[in-house]
């Protein structure tokens, strides 16, 4: 996934690597450098994203962030950095910001990360099991007594490279998956965070899903029970199949202003924005141009939530899993959910459903919805390997 990086971007991350290695060495004797370490970690990674989307649109989305150390006492931040010779996790936890080091570079993980990527999406073996726990142990091992200490219970990932192309929720500790333990959520920088609960029941939503087969695309035949089921405990309007075109679509958003979106398409993310799309029942509908429909109302309510149902991103590819998490703050939505691969129709119909109806529960999370409707589809012996209910994410804004 760093294909496209040319000599004066690797020559800058070169630059960076080693700005960011020194700090946190440097960090021992000096503990303000571990923020100034995260800092410049930041910097690259808005960096990253403007190279995606070759511009800087989403950097008005800054002004809202809040300092995560000082939201949710139960909540812990985890940031990795992948290092040429280490990992470097630097974690906020009980208002503090704590650093912990784990042996091994930057291509032993590249080459784990994809080894387990590619043994999750095999739904006939549970080969990826091994895999899972290794990963476990190194990347959770050194923290875990420390998260157990403050009885923590969600899990905020700043994901670093490859690390974006795998279901965190899916490691193991030999015994439990982390999404049993902890609801976890991802965010592609911390100062793209603009943390608020949502109350579902006291928000606009507009329901669009194509269950048809269009453009070689396959079809969804459980759309129209998804959006049904949703409309029941959220309401809003549904545009199903040939009511779902790309100029109602604008129309119904520009003028409902709706605070959810649900999108029940095939939604493509691919290595770069161009090429990253939602099908609708008569065109293409690009995330550019969904980001332009907000662009064009800066004025209207918050879109606070945009879920993809049946998306998809390029198969272990750094930069198309940086494109699902950075297309939903580019869309100007405070909170996303997407997959990072194609799982059965019936499976998301199952999971969507339980999702939003834990949205609609007084006092549950985003991601506490999201971890809810993980454990019903992994008890269900249909759903049970993580190939249908680790793919899931909580993208952003977690309350």
């Amino acid at each position: 996934g760093r294909a496209r990086y040319g000599k004066d971007e690797l020559a800058f991350r070169a630059v960076y690597t080693d700005l960011v290695s020194a700090l946190l060495l440097a960090s021992d004797d000096k503990p303000a450098y571990l923020a100034e370490a995260r800092a410049t970690v930041e910097r690259f990674k808005h960096s990253e994203l403007q190279n995606y989307f070759h511009d800087e649109c989403y950097a008005a989305l800054e002004s809202a962030a809040e300092s995560l150390e000082e939201i949710g006492d139960r909540t812990a931040v985890v940031y990795p950095i992948l290092l040429p010779d280490r990992l470097e996790l630097l974690v906020s936890l009980e208002g503090t910001l704590r650093r912990y080091v784990v042996p091994g570079g930057s291509e032993r993980w590249d080459r784990e990360i994809l080894a387990l990527r590619q043994k999750l999406e095999n739904r006939t073996t549970n080969e990826y099991l091994p895999a899972a726990q290794a990963l476990y142990k190194r990347l959770l091992g050194p923290l875990e007594a420390d998260l157990e200490a403050a009885a923590v219970t969600t899990l905020v990932f700043v994901p670093d490279g490859p690390l974006h192309t795998i279901p965190l929720a899916a490691l193991h500790d030999g015994e439990r998956f982390l999404g049993e333990k902890y609801a976890v959520a991802v965010t592609p920088g911390l100062s793209l965070v603009a943390p608020s609960p949502l109350d579902a029941q006291q928000q606009s939503a507009l329901l669009v899903g194509v269950s048809e087969s269009v453009a070689g695309f396959d079809a969804l035949p459980n759309v129209p029970a998804e959006l049904s089921s949703i409309q029941r405990l959220v309401g809003g309007e549904m545009l199903l199949d040939d009511q779902f075109v790309t100029e109602t679509f604008r129309e119904r958003f520009v003028s409902d202003q709706p605070a959810i979106v649900h999108v029940a398409s095939h939604a493509v993310f691919d290595g770069s924005s161009e090429q990253s799309f939602v099908v609708a029942h008569d065109a293409a509908f690009s995330i550019d141009e969904l980001h332009r429909l907000v662009a064009e109302s800066q004025f209207r309510e918050p879109l606070e939530l945009l879920t993809l149902s049946a998306c998809e991103t390029a198969a272990g590819d750094a930069d198309a899993a940086l494109g699902l998490s950075g297309s939903a703050i580019r869309a100007g939505a405070r909170s996303a959910v997407g997959t990072l691969w194609t799982v059965s129709d019936e499976a998301t119909r199952e999971l969507i459903v339980r999702f939003y109806a834990g949205l609609a529960e007084q006092g549950v999370s985003k991601a506490e919805a999201l971890q809810a409707a993980q454990d019903s589809l992994r008890t269900d012996p249909r759903f049970a390997h993580p190939y249908y209910w680790a793919p899931y994410l909580m993208i952003s804004n977690w309350l």
